[in-house]
Protein backbone atom coordinates (compact mmCIF):
# COMPACT_ATOMS: atom_id res chain seq x y z
CA UNK A 1 0.00 0.00 0.00
CA UNK A 2 1.11 3.77 -0.30
CA UNK A 3 3.02 5.06 2.44
CA UNK A 4 1.51 8.24 1.88
CA UNK A 5 -2.43 6.83 2.29
CA UNK A 6 -1.23 4.89 5.40
CA UNK A 7 -0.30 7.83 6.69
CA UNK A 8 -3.04 9.64 6.14
CA UNK A 9 -5.14 7.01 7.45
CA UNK A 10 -3.08 7.42 10.68
CA UNK A 11 -3.63 11.02 10.90
CA UNK A 12 -7.26 10.41 10.54
CA UNK A 13 -7.71 7.48 13.03
CA UNK A 14 -5.39 8.83 15.96
CA UNK A 15 -5.05 11.91 15.30
CA UNK A 16 -7.81 13.89 13.81
CA UNK A 17 -10.67 11.73 15.19
CA UNK A 18 -8.85 10.27 18.14
CA UNK A 19 -10.25 6.66 17.92
CA UNK A 20 -10.18 4.68 20.89
CA UNK A 21 -10.71 1.51 22.25
CA UNK A 22 -14.71 0.37 21.72
CA UNK A 23 -15.63 3.04 19.70
CA UNK A 24 -17.92 2.00 16.65
CA UNK A 25 -16.54 3.81 13.36
CA UNK A 26 -18.40 4.47 10.26
CA UNK A 27 -16.49 4.34 7.09
CA UNK A 28 -17.83 5.71 3.90
CA UNK A 29 -17.36 7.12 0.49
CA UNK A 30 -17.05 5.83 -3.44
CA UNK A 31 -15.72 2.45 -4.00
CA UNK A 32 -13.04 4.83 -6.10
CA UNK A 33 -11.45 5.61 -2.59
CA UNK A 34 -11.47 1.81 -1.37
CA UNK A 35 -7.61 1.88 -0.47
CA UNK A 36 -8.19 4.84 2.14
CA UNK A 37 -11.14 3.56 3.44
CA UNK A 38 -9.33 -0.12 3.51
CA UNK A 39 -6.00 1.51 5.65
CA UNK A 40 -8.18 3.85 8.16
CA UNK A 41 -10.28 0.04 8.26
CA UNK A 42 -6.83 -1.47 9.90
CA UNK A 43 -6.26 1.95 12.20
CA UNK A 44 -9.31 1.82 13.46
CA UNK A 45 -8.87 -2.18 14.23
CA UNK A 46 -4.77 -1.41 15.69
CA UNK A 47 -7.06 1.51 17.77
CA UNK A 48 -9.62 -1.42 19.42
CA UNK A 49 -12.21 0.16 17.64
CA UNK A 50 -15.25 -1.12 16.09
CA UNK A 51 -15.49 0.15 12.11
CA UNK A 52 -17.74 -0.67 9.55
CA UNK A 53 -17.74 0.54 6.33
CA UNK A 54 -20.43 1.42 3.38
CA UNK A 55 -19.76 2.31 -0.35
CA UNK A 56 -21.39 4.39 -2.32
CA UNK A 57 -22.21 3.76 -6.03
CA UNK A 58 -20.13 5.80 -8.24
Amino acid sequence: MDPRITKLADLMVNYSNKVSRGDIVQIGGPVVTMPLMQAVYEKCIEAGAHPFCEFEAS
